[in-house]
């Protein structure tokens, strides 16, 4: 409930989907979806997995629309189709940092919404790490090529797609951002920016493409 309360911050939080489960507007600090995964957590055993979180990388290419049914048809084929109460917050709000990165932060309750069955999507399962990440590049690049972009991803690291004279880049993180903003400079930060640099001819490249 916690982590739904600070995903849905007004300063971060654009727009909010939830299916099966309450939803709660940007800046409600998680409304009736808090109250709602507080309950199911209370309703759990001490030691049981109560949530799976997952933070997800949209693709620049979408616009603000296409990007919050992209994240619903990730979930929907994570589940399999079956209903799996979710709830996803998008950040990419204009004028914000986000823009430039935006992502989703989904909080699955892992369990069929009709029967009350848990381990639907298996999220704790072996190897479920690596397919969650085939299922987003599948649905990511059927969404760049539906609405007729060229750009697609790739789950696999930069040395095994053969890519050798760049680095792989990293999110920021809301605290180095935060450090930055208040004078401090972040070391993590600059060692992510320092990496980030790619060398002339391959800017250019991206430039022209």
């Amino acid at each position: 409930g916690a982590h739904v309360g600070y995903i849905t911050r007004a300063s971060a939080c654009r727009s909010v989907i939830a299916e099966h489960m309450p939803s709660a507007a940007p800046g409600s600090k998680g409304g009736e979806a808090r109250a709602w995964l507080d309950a199911q957590e209370l309703a759990s055993r001490k030691n049981a997995r109560v949530i799976d979180k997952l933070e997800i990388a949209l693709p620049l290419e979408l616009d603000q629309a296409q990007r919050v049914e992209l994240v619903r048809a990730f979930v929907h084929e994570l589940a399999g189709g079956k209903p799996v109460p979710f709830f996803a917050a998008i950040h990419d709000k204009a004028g914000t940092k986000d823009e430039a990165q935006p992502h989703a932060h989904v909080v699955i309750r892992d369990c069929d919404a009709v029967t009350g069955k848990g381990r639907v999507i298996g999220m704790s399962e072996k190897g479920s790490t690596e397919k969650a990440r085939a299922i987003w590049e599948q649905v990511c690049n059927e969404a760049l090529r539906d609405t007729g972009h060229s750009a697609r991803i790739d789950r696999r690291s930069l040395v095994d797609q053969g890519i050798t004279d760049r680095k792989p880049q990293e999110h920021h993180g809301v605290r180095a951002r935060h450090m930055e903003k208040r004078g401090k400079p972040s070391q993590r930060l600059a060692e992510i920016q320092e990496a980030q640099k790619v060398p002339g001819h391959v800017q250019r490249a991206a430039e022209r493409a």
